[in-house]
């Protein structure tokens, strides 16, 4: 019985050869596993540096709210222009209409 061929070492890297081809499923496997923990390791940070982060995110929730907010306000401006130039050009359409016809109720409605 031939013996089994020794195991590659650990940090052995597919992408750093560059006549490799595609990585096989323990090779990726074991890339995102180390992706993984160094990303676990890099977000148990002080609680300082947790606390700057979640003061920043709100500060940036915050703005765009805000920058979101003032752009309702904007279109919703708009809307109500295009109304009322929609309103002043059937004035005269209305105005032919006859006095005691009160089928037509004209207004700004957003």
């Amino acid at each position: 019985m031939e013996e089994p061929l020794p195991a590659p070492p650990a940090d052995t890297r597919v992408a750093d050869q560059p006549h490799a081809s595609a990585a096989t499923p323990a090779e990726r496997l074991s890339l995102l596993v180390e992706r993984e923990r160094v990303a676990r390791k890099g977000a148990a940070g002080s609680l300082d540096e947790r606390m700057a982060s979640l003061s920043g995110a709100l500060r940036r929730a915050r703005l765009e709210n805000a920058e979101r907010s003032a752009a309702i306000s904007d279109l919703r401006a708009a809307e109500i222009a295009r109304l009322e130039m929609l309103g002043e050009a059937l004035s005269p359409v209305l105005a032919q209409v006859p006095r005691d016809c009160d089928i037509f109720d004209v207004g700004v409605a957003p």
